[in-house]
């Protein structure tokens, strides 16, 4: 009996070691957990995946995360954040749907929501899933102009949830582990897509209302370099930041027909915004090569 227990331990603590360290005998982060986000007037919608990143594959077990915004963007506001129906993968069918905490001031808490070893998804390295989209709803407009900043939390402070997943083996439903971005010590199991250092930045308010989208043209997107934009009202403004807001290039060219060259910046995504008398709109333009 003894043997048998000793026997047991040694093949579980192996099955742990192999999740930990993969096949290569160097330790494996095992998620990265990202998100993407869009806006209207007075609503943000967050989306949020996870990724496998073991190249041994893993099976996931369920996860928590703190979603942080810039309290500045309220407007004198108050949210409200509810799931949205039907935006988790069709996998995660048996991922119950935590109830959303809105009461820490520039944190959306989404508390742990577990799957058990039996119903975990086995994800081989580079599979995504979709853990849902969360509308935020203002009570008011957002302030103008104002940017959300949103990041994952990632590191562990009282009154606030981090982010953490949990996983088995590829194939297994034992044991369970849990990553964080500090977890395991000395080889995280979790990266975070966006975190203080490095917020998602999201423009609000700006151009939603009164602008004539019908008779909006921009292209290429991606581009070389040249961005031609057309508008039925005369542009009287193109500004070019980057995702941290910053500005980059200003033209006043007073047309409805303008020509911008994004040649002598690195390729990333860019933020221009158009200004007309009367109204603004910002778009995401991608420079490659």
């Amino acid at each position: 009996m003894k043997n048998l227990i000793k026997s047991t331990l040694c093949k579980s603590g192996l099955i742990l070691f192999l999740l930990m360290f993969g096949f290569s005998g160097k330790a494996q982060t095992q998620y990265t957990m990202s998100m993407t986000a869009t806006a209207t007037t007075n609503t943000i919608d967050v989306s949020l995946t996870i990724t496998a990143t073991n190249p041994s594959g893993v099976r996931f077990g369920g996860f928590s995360t703190g979603i942080n915004y810039n309290t500045a963007i309220l407007n004198g506001g108050t949210i409200s954040v509810a799931y949205v129906p039907g935006s988790k993968s069709q996998e995660l069918s048996n991922l119950n749907t935590a109830a959303v905490n809105t009461a820490t001031a520039g944190q959306i808490r989404l508390p742990i929501q577990a799957l058990t070893g039996t119903n975990g998804v086995d994800m081989a390295q580079g599979t995504t899933l979709n853990l849902g989209t969360y509308r935020i709803t203002n009570t008011v407009a957002w302030a103008e102009g104002s940017d959300a900043a949103l990041w994952l939390q990632n590191v562990l402070v009282s009154g606030k949830t981090n982010s953490l997943v949990n996983g088995y083996p590829f194939g297994l439903t034992t044991p369970a582990v849990s990553y964080t971005t500090t977890l395991p010590a000395g080889s995280p199991g979790l990266i975070l897509g966006y975190t203080q250092a490095s917020p998602l930045s999201l423009l609000l308010s700006l151009g939603v209302d009164g602008f004539d989208d019908e008779n909006f043209k921009f292209s290429p997107n991606p581009t070389s370099g040249i961005v031609n934009i057309a508008y039925s009202n005369q542009i009287t403004k193109v500004t070019v930041m980057n995702l941290l807001g910053q500005t980059l290039m200003v033209s006043e060219p007073n047309e409805l027909q303008v020509t911008f060259d994004l040649t002598s910046l690195p390729s990333s995504t860019y933020l221009v915004r158009i200004d007309t008398d009367k109204e603004s709109k910002i778009i995401r333009v991608i420079k490659k090569g």
